[in-house]
């Protein structure tokens, strides 16, 4: 499927956000994850549970069941299962039978956010995402959860846009202007993380900058990036700022900024976007988080509108035809690096 091979949508064996941690309670909730209609709550103990949400019987969402302890029970024929998945009462007062069973996802709470593991070979921990290099549950870093969006896209089309900041100068001038610094070339690599594209300039200080670091003399270098940490995770790094040669503060880091996004396939072209600014300096001002909060906010409407429009002019284009160009690299890596997950699980059935 655009713009990976046909029949490629998405690598299951990773880490993906099921949701907020604030969103598990014990009023069960039902959310469509990687084209899997799933059940998410808090048990009693105080983990977070995601389970298959159909019953098995005649498929009745199990949102609309009755929950006692951690058991949830059918609206539709009482089949009731435990938090493990396993079939506790069959309908009709039938034996369940020992194989009836829903499926268990396993969890992993992290901060503000509880990943789910969709695969269906044992959960890996290895895989899960390096949120220390973009300041989630980080010593040394603010994060501030900034809502889900729901974009009516499939999530490559927004792993093209955050590799691409080029956009920037069209899609977000009204919020953004014309930093310089996009029409840089990315530094493509991959050290310490999967995959990264970095772009880099030497200059005054801008007035983002600025706002950020009031004490910056300048010259400055700014770097401003896009770090791939796993499927489910790509942050937007930057302005990332130092004192460059020249200034009488040469060498001063005066820190980073962070727009965390973590994408979650919900069907083959919709997609939950969960967004976070973290960032290392003036860790206790209120006002500034909430000024890049709501900054981070109207980008996000912006890229979502977009990407709406472009999925829903995919079903005519003829995506062989597709040009790309020198500020694609890092967009172009990024579909070559996703496809080789889908690859690598495909070998190993």
């Amino acid at each position: 499927m655009y713009p990976l091979k046909d029949g490629s949508l998405w690598p299951r064996d990773q880490w993906y956000i099921a949701g907020w941690a604030d969103e598990f309670g014990e009023a069960p909730i039902e959310r469509t994850i990687l084209g899997e209609r799933v059940l998410l709550f808090r048990s009693e103990s105080g983990t977070p549970m995601v389970l298959a949400g159909l019953c098995p019987h005649r498929f009745m969402p199990l949102v609309k069941g009755a929950r006692t302890g951690d058991s949830i029970e059918c609206a539709y024929h009482g089949m009731t299962f435990d938090g493990e998945g396993l079939c506790t009462k069959g309908p009709a007062a039938s034996p369940p039978g020992g194989a009836t069973r829903l499926k268990r996802f396993a969890t992993v709470e992290q901060g503000p956010l509880v990943w789910v593991w969709m695969g269906d070979r044992v959960a890996d921990p290895a895989k899960m995402p390096d949120t220390s290099r973009c300041g989630i549950a980080t010593d040394g870093w603010r994060a501030d959860p900034n809502g889900t969006m729901h974009f009516a896209a499939r999530y490559m089309l927004i792993v093209d846009n955050l590799f691409d900041l080029s956009h920037i100068a069209w899609v977000h001038a009204s919020l953004l202007g014309n930093p310089p610094i996009c029409a840089e070339p990315a530094i493509v690599s991959s050290e310490n993380c999967l995959l990264r594209a970095d772009r880099n300039d030497i200059g005054p200080v801008d007035e983002f900058s600025r706002f950020l670091f009031p004490e910056s003399v300048g010259p400055i270098q700014q770097t401003l990036g896009t770090e791939f940490l796993g499927p489910g995770l790509i942050t937007a790094v930057g302005p990332w700022v130092h004192e460059a040669d020249g200034s009488p503060l040469a060498g001063k880091d005066w820190g980073q900024i962070h727009f965390v996004h973590g994408i979650t396939p919900e069907t083959a072209t919709t997609t939950h976007v969960y967004s976070l600014v973290t960032r290392n300096f003036r860790l206790d001002d209120e006002v500034l988080s909430a000024a890049l909060c709501g900054q981070n906010k109207a980008v996000l409407v912006q890229d979502c509108e977009l990407a709406g429009v472009i999925e829903g002019g995919l079903g005519e284009a003829d995506t062989a035809s597709e040009l790309s160009f020198r500020s694609d690299h890092g967009g172009i890596e990024a579909r070559r690096l996703i496809q080789s997950l889908i690859d690598a699980e495909e070998l190993s059935l």
